[in-house]
């Protein structure tokens, strides 16, 4: 499920991490900003998704190049289901944050597999910005989601690294620190995450039974399946649908 890498190697010292892969995560908005005309830019996509109480019946799977952690599936493929005549613009880009929580949730589980610690988790980079993804994100987790006030921390650590590889500075701790203050973003009160993945799973369980790809009367096993981890329990589903 998850993958083995190298962090960094300081001193002779070779430290790895363990790095879980989502192969399409912030590109799911990029398409729907490009390739559908849904979004202006995309950082209009949190007050769009804020606009409507829910997705409507919407779940998207953005599985354009296959699922990675923990499928690991090339030949899935991306699904967008449950529309309707109501379904609007902002129907589905809440169906598309909330497709990056449940896939970064997929991950976090991969590498727990025995059960996870209520930990902060911490988060940089362009998507970073998007609240409500963070909030959706920590209720998911069940704890505080932290975001650096510079985004593109990572990129600043490599800036670091590289300050000890040329020899400007000789330790760690010489380093410059993360510049400004960290937000904590707690689980929000009103989000309940049970209740996210339970209408989820139901509505996908609706719609593959409507479609064929569930059977009426299926075994309590696969349907619970849905209802508990909808993005893992669909991916099969996007193999279907693109072969």
């Amino acid at each position: 499920g998850v993958l083995s890498t190298v962090a960094w190697r300081i001193g002779g010292t070779t430290t790895f991490a363990r790095e879980g892969s989502v192969l399409v995560c912030g590109a799911a908005i990029q398409w729907l900003r490009d390739q559908l005309g849904l979004l202006g830019t995309a950082g209009d996509s949190e007050a769009l998704a804020r606009s409507v109480a829910d997705n409507g019946g919407v779940v998207f799977v953005p599985a354009f190049a296959g699922l990675g952690t923990p499928h690991w599936d090339a030949s899935a493929r991306g699904l967008l289901v449950g529309l309707t005549r109501g379904t609007s613009k902002a129907h589905i880009v809440r169906a598309a944050l909330e497709a990056m929580a449940l896939q970064v949730d997929d991950v976090l589980a991969a590498m727990s597999p025995a059960g996870r610690a209520a930990v902060p988790l911490h988060v940089d980079g362009g998507a970073a910005a998007n609240l409500l993804l963070l909030e959706l994100q920590a209720a998911l987790l069940g704890a505080p989601v932290v975001r650096p006030a510079l985004l593109e921390a990572t990129a600043f650590g490599a800036f670091r690294m590289s300050l000890l590889g040329a020899g400007v500075h000789g330790e760690l701790r010489d380093l410059p620190a993360l510049p400004g203050a960290c937000s904590v973003i707690d689980p929000p009160a009103g989000l309940h995450v049970d209740a996210l993945r339970q209408r989820l799973g139901d509505q996908l369980v609706a719609v593959f039974v409507d479609t064929g790809l569930l059977r009426q009367g299926e075994p309590e096993q696969v349907v619970s399946a849905f209802r508990r981890r909808p993005m893992r329990s669909t991916y099969s589903v996007g193999k279907i649908a693109g072969a």
